[in-house]
């Protein structure tokens, strides 16, 4: 099976969706990752070094478990590369 992450909210830079300084993307990942359907992540340098986070979410980028999930990424500013990393090929809708 291959595995898919389609990215239904995107935000730019400056802003993000919700919380999130950066960039930040809320993926339907295909298959679930960890028993997940949505993930938000998002990438920040709040604490002075790039860092990439990823969080269970509901279908509309509502955070439901503030526990990073494995795939989070330190030194690392890129949701891309997170997804990318956990197997995952990427698609955009719309």
């Amino acid at each position: 099976m291959n595995k898919v992450a389609t990215v239904t909210k995107r935000s730019p830079r400056k802003g993000g969706i919700g919380i999130s300084p950066g960039e930040s993307v809320v993926a339907d990942m295909s298959p679930p990752l960890a028993g997940c359907r949505f993930i938000y992540i998002s990438e920040s340098t709040v604490m002075g070094r790039p860092e990439t986070f990823a969080f269970p979410c509901a279908e509309d980028g509502t955070v439901t478990d503030w526990l990073e999930m494995d795939i989070s990424q330190t030194g690392a500013l890129s949701w891309r590369k997170v997804l990318e990393d956990a197997g995952y090929a990427i698609e955009e809708s719309e």
